[in-house]
């Protein structure tokens, strides 16, 4: 469920379609999100279906983004000249996401130039070479290896990726292999071996099994490979002889709920808004050869008066059989791969041979891993996997290895869930991303605690005016720390708030982020929060109850609510006296070399036009790189093009 489970009041603001997230985005847990990049609002995969698929060397830009609970309170910081120089540069080689370096030059691995996708040869990958980051030339065709990520150290570059798909038995989809390659020839020549683990083994029990997301490093001691996978357990095909699920199944973190017949909302309720028609269901069959729906998710169960709730299938439909990961006899890779845990491999640097790690510590992590080498070492982040429906916010590792075999928990910012970019900073370890109450700089301290510098304070505050600050890329290196930021209107802070008074207390939510603060009878406030979501427990006075958008007003310690808001009074205020805003982000850039000073530079004015989106923030050396996509026009079929904003020291 997402945060405050207010769709529903978002659904009656005036937000463009498919920026229902962009006012209650805090809690979104409802599916595994692979969020690689945002921009203008829209998550952008590095690999993109059928346009352009692109790897780049770098230590990492893989955005894991991140949260902070209430005690991770923010440091003022110094607006000023952080001594970074920023200059344009047209990218004219029609590459179309591409930003990233190895050492002082770049590498990166994308389509051919020029192409759009329209047939398999434009999807060929191919090896380019840059000396500043704007202008690219080409190095060879990698033909049937698919680098996802690059990294290099001395004269050699890594990747990570897949190679040609191959077969299976029982008549399964073929299944690429997870593969290193190196090239010790500036790029021009590859060679790769088939990374030790068994994707073939896995397909015969899935529907589908892909390689997701993968990291690599490199340092002088060691190489890291890091990935994550994307299966579909073929449920009927594993369950004990003579079980079926016609009606569909959970996956969960202990197995698998096997469904009963119940109907998808419970009695009373629908799954379609009032007013609205029902476009039905219509089953499907498995591999297994049942008919049923195959997995199923929570539904949203709308009451005639137009509030809903969030139902779990298990609730509305019943359980009628439950089996464990060894009952239906799936072995501790597949339920991995299943449940998205990242897979560690590592070899010797300078060397080729990898081996599986094993990290106790990535036990019950899930999805997108960062990956960065820091110092001497490389660091990892990764965040718990929970349930869709879950009301615990979920938890992140950060770890540390020298060797890539052992590796060892570091000390996190409180309430520390996802990331963004991640380095070091001054000799310290930085982290960037977002919390509920904006974007954030985190400095570790050699004490183990953390100290938290909020991005959007480096903006010009008459630009911010109004608006809510986001992340969009970051990265950190030795130049320092690179983040561009959008800014979107805040329409709740706009129209001064939303206000719901229930039995003389009054609920105040400020902006779309749902910072709010509680008042009694008396104009003394008693609660106050960054965001109000499901999380439970003294660090969430004001959080979502009752599944239907309601609001709960909780004393610290457990124990009923002092007083609750109702959905529908929530709804009805939160879609009340809204006007039309359009989702047009502006872009800066905020950097700072030392952690202290800050710049704040418009990326419209350096790209001297208007900028779409943006890609990717590098910094590598002493060189940051932001790729910044311009708009194409409606219906064109040319690639998108792009400008490099280049920053080096003053």
């Amino acid at each position: 469920m997402n945060n405050l489970d207010l769709r529903a009041a978002a659904r009656s603001l005036p937000v463009p379609p498919g920026n229902v997230d962009a006012v209650v985005e805090r809690g979104a847990t409802l599916a595994r999100r692979r969020q690689r990049g945002i921009a203008g609002g829209t998550a952008v995969l590095l690999i993109l279906s059928a346009v352009s698929y692109v790897a780049l060397t770098r230590d990492s830009n893989r955005p894991t983004r991140v949260t902070v609970g209430d005690d991770g309170a923010a440091a003022s910081l110094q607006r000023g000249d952080a001594g970074i120089r920023w200059e344009r540069t047209p990218i004219r080689s029609g590459l179309s996401f591409t930003t990233s370096r190895s050492g002082d030059a770049l590498y990166a691995v994308s389509t051919a130039p020029g192409t759009t996708g329209q047939s398999p040869n434009d999807m060929r990958p191919v090896v380019w070479h840059s000396d500043d980051g704007a202008e690219w030339s080409k190095v060879t065709e990698l033909g049937d290896l698919y680098l996802s990520d690059l990294a290099d150290r001395g004269a050699r570059v890594y990747g990570v990726g897949t190679g040609p798909a191959t077969a299976v038995v029982g008549g399964k989809k073929p299944v690429s292999d997870l593969v290193v390659g190196w090239s010790d020839s500036a790029g021009r020549d590859w060679s790769r071996d088939a990374l030790p683990l068994d994707l073939r083994a896995m397909a015969t029990k899935t529907r589908r099994i892909d390689v997701g997301h993968v990291e690599v490093a490199a340092t002088d001691r060691a190489v890291i490979a890091v990935a994550s996978l994307i299966a579909d357990l073929d449920v009927p095909a594993v369950l004990p002889a003579g079980q079926t699920a016609p009606d569909g199944w959970v996956i969960t973190n202990d197995g698998v709920d096997v469904l009963g017949n119940g109907p998808e909302c419970p009695p009373g309720t629908s799954s379609t808004p009032p007013g609205e028609k029902s476009a039905g269901a219509k089953p499907r069959p498995s591999n297994g050869g049942d008919v049923g729906p195959g997995p199923r998710y929570p539904s949203q169960c709308y009451k005639p008066d137009g509030t809903y709730q969030t139902v779990r299938p298990q609730d509305s439909r019943g359980v009628k059989a439950s089996y464990t990961w060894s009952q239906l006899s799936v072995n501790d890779d597949l339920r991995r791969a299943v449940l998205g845990e990242p897979f560690v491999f590592a070899a010797d640097g300078g060397t080729t041979k990898f081996q599986r790690v094993d990290v106790p510590a990535l036990a019950g992590k899930s999805g997108d891993a960062l990956l960065n080498t820091s110092g001497d070492g490389v660091l990892l982040v990764s965040r718990e996997r929970v349930d869709g429906w879950s009301k615990t916010e979920p938890k992140a590792a950060l770890l540390k290895s020298v060797d890539g075999r052992t590796w060892s928990p570091a000390t996190t910012p409180p309430g520390f869930s996802y990331a963004m970019g991640l380095g070091r900073l001054g000799g310290r370890t930085a982290i960037v991303g977002s919390t509920g109450s904006g974007a954030m700089l985190w400095l570790a301290n050699p004490d183990g605690t953390w100290s938290a510098s909020a991005l959007g304070d480096a903006v010009d505050p008459v630009a911010r005016k109004g608006r809510r600050v986001e992340v969009v890329a970051a990265d950190v290196g030795p130049l320092g720390a690179v983040a561009v930021v959008s800014m979107v209107d805040d329409m709740i802070a706009n129209q001064g708030g939303v206000t719901v008074v229930q039995n003389g207390y009054t609920l105040h939510i400020l902006n779309d982020r749902l910072a709010a603060t509680v008042t009694d009878s008396n104009g003394k406030e008693i609660a106050r929060t960054d965001s109000i979501t499901e999380q439970t427990g003294d660090d969430a006075p004001i959080r979502m109850v009752n599944g239907d958008g309601s609001v709960g007003v909780f004393n610290p310690g457990t124990g009923p609510a002092v007083v609750t808001f109702p959905g529908r009074a929530m709804q009805d205020a939160m879609g009340k006296n809204r006007t039309e805003s359009a989702y047009s982000p502006a872009f800066r850039i905020v950097a700072t070399r030392d952690g202290a000073v800050w710049s704040d530079e418009d990326v419209q004015a350096l790209a001297k036009q208007r900028v779409a989106s943006i890609n990717s923030v590098l910094v590598k050396g002493e060189r940051a790189v932001v790729a910044a996509m311009l708009p194409n026009p409606q219906g064109s079929k040319a690639p998108t093009k792009q400008v490099a904003l280049v920053g080096t020291p003053k």
